[in-house]
């Protein structure tokens, strides 16, 4: 396992913070314009679904770095489960 996770540790992932999603319908997008607001369905102090390889692995609340957001974790899966995930992408 340890010369497996070695050799694994360059490899480059997608991560992803996931919020919300919704359905619109077509003539709702042909009405958006800048400064249009969508609502979703998700509360604002709800945490957000962390994601590595499409696979939920924890989750964070936003937070600002700077003039970035960034994703302060929470909850998260063990190391293994966390190198499973990343590895099956």
């Amino acid at each position: 396992m340890a010369m497996r996770t070695e050799a694994l540790k360059h490899l480059d992932v997608p991560v992803i913070v996931y919020l919300a999603e919704r359905t619109l319908a077509t003539a709702e997008i042909m009405k958006l314009v800048p400064g249009s607001i969508i609502e979703m369905s998700k509360q604002a102090d709800k945490d957000l679904d962390l994601y590595i390889s499409n696979r939920l692995i924890g989750t964070g609340s936003a937070v600002k770095v700077g003039e970035n957001f960034g994703l302060q974790v929470k909850p998260i899966e063990s190391p293994s489960e966390r190198l499973d995930a990343a590895v099956d992408a």
